[in-house]
């Protein structure tokens, strides 16, 4: 059966690339594909049979979901991959959840209406100045005094189930929705609460902002009165003596500042590790401290770095001088390291140990959590992964970067003028995608503008889903 709707899909690709320009078929997404007729946009299934009629100015990508959102005119609906609406082209602005099946929409953002894109019944349907969102199988309904941004108060937010049943409300604004059973809400006076899945308060009165990672709520700061550091899980309350602590805790330690200033080396002996009961495990004899992986991490005391191991113990006899700014400290958390040193930079293991014979001109920026960015003594853009080795070498002007659970990570060349992925996991230098600018769309997908002028939805590839009029 698979090899029969295989030949059938590539004899329907074939009519594609014979077709005139008024009547063309683009790259399949799936088991749909679009297709023009008359300057109007359609959907063809995979055994060539119409289910949508051209009569569209856009279809948006589908994705890994099984909806797309369509627009005829200035209106826009949301159809399904076998061509029904699930809302109909009736909405001057329509907004889609990766992997909900919920859908926003709106002619005034002060007043929307979420759909179930299953059945295409209204689910819920606002008042003034109520915003919907879903996320994590959850429905959020915040109702605020003004649009701004962010919105502003006064703020209640209703949590719905994915059925829109009525979980709990709560009198703030969600600056970050559940993940792992917790979330922060922003109060109306600016403070922060961590809540659980039932509403309840696990701390509250934060002065600003926490950092939420890894399913786990990073603060340090005034919490209710009191001067608190903490991380905070949705089963437990970790509490240090601190002003600041940082992740991540795979391996069940966590760096601790206990003087100066957050976060900044700014005097000797602030920084040291704390376990997950938040005794002091390792002192604060340290300028800095990075999280441990592998067994080791980064630290800096007299001035230079190197690494310790789990007693706090020196790793080798390895030391450098420089370690990336705030926006770079990931880079010290990852199985390679970059280090700066009198002659440039290098890269070396969790163990002290250079992993590769090359000085570098520059380095310090993640890419997609598993690749290095540098420069090396040429002035070339290269790419180093998890183990160092240098899989991408080449002389671009700029670079931007994406990355696709399903379609892999890539980076984006400029070169005279013009943006090509010139990196996909591997490969490299990689044929069509070549284009004027582009932005990511979706997992894999680009809304791309080509050296005419024209826009389309593309792939990395350079197969272009549809056409926008």
């Amino acid at each position: 059966m698979m090899k029969k709707l295989t030949i059938v899909m590539i004899l329907l690709m074939a009519v594609c690339f014979s077709a005139s320009a008024e009547n063309a078929q683009y790259a399949w997404q799936g088991d749909v594909c679009v297709f023009e007729e008359d300057g109007a946009l359609g959907l063809m299934n995979a055994s060539g049979s119409v289910v949508l009629e051209a009569a569209y100015n856009e279809i948006e990508p589908f994705g890994d979901d099984d909806y797309a959102i369509v627009r005829q005119g200035a209106k826009k609906g949301v159809v399904r991959r076998d061509g029904t609406f699930a809302v109909e082209c009736i909405w001057d602005a329509a907004v889609l959840y990766p992997g909900e099946r919920f859908a926003v929409c709106y002619d005034d953002f002060a007043h929307q209406t979420l759909y179930d894109l299953e059945t295409g019944a209204i689910l819920l349907t606002g008042g003034e100045n109520t915003a919907y969102s879903a996320w994590n199988g959850y429905i959020y309904a915040l109702t605020y005094g003004d649009i701004g941004w962010p919105f502003q108060p006064p703020y209640h937010t209703d949590v719905y189930d994915g059925n829109g049943n009525l979980i709990f409300g709560t009198d703030g604004y969600f600056v970050r929705e559940f993940s792992d059973g917790i979330a922060v809400v922003q109060r109306d006076d600016s403070t922060y609460d961590v809540i659980d899945e039932q509403g309840n308060v696990r701390v509250k009165g934060m002065e600003r902002n926490p950092l939420v990672k890894d399913g786990r709520v990073y603060y340090a700061g005034e919490a209710d009165g009191e001067q608190r550091c903490l991380v905070i899980s949705a089963q437990d309350i970790l509490e240090a003596q601190g002003i600041s602590i940082e992740g991540p805790d795979g391996e069940g330690l966590y760096a601790v500042q206990v003087s100066g200033y957050q976060y900044m080396d700014d005097e000797e002996n602030c920084f040291g590790y704390v376990d997950g009961s938040g005794a002091m495990v390792i002192e604060p004899v340290f300028r800095r401290a990075y999280g441990f992986v592998d067994g080791a991490a980064v630290v800096k005391q007299d001035g230079l770095y190197h690494l310790i191991d789990r007693s706090g113990s020196q790793i080798g006899e390895l030391t450098w001088t420089w370690a990336p700014d705030m926006e770079g400290e990931a880079v010290m958390e990852q199985p390679v390291i970059p280090i700066g040193m009198n002659d440039g930079y290098r890269l070396i293991d969790r163990r002290g140990e250079y992993v590769i014979d090359e000085v570098f001109a520059e380095a310090g920026m993640t890419f997609a959590d598993e690749y290095l960015i540098l420069k090396d003594a040429d002035g070339n853009t290269c790419l180093a992964d998890g183990a160092g080795a240098i899989v991408y070498r080449g002389a671009i002007e700029d670079w931007m970067i994406f990355a696709g659970e399903e379609n892999g990570r890539c980076l984006f060349g400029k070169t005279e003028g013009l943006w090509r992925c010139v990196f996909i996991d591997g490969e490299e230098e990689l044929p069509g995608a070549v284009f004027a600018d582009a932005y990511p769309y979706s997992d894999g997908c680009l809304l791309a503008t080509l050296r005419d002028g024209s826009r389309v939805y593309e792939d990395l590839q350079g197969n272009v889903y549809a056409p926008i009029f």
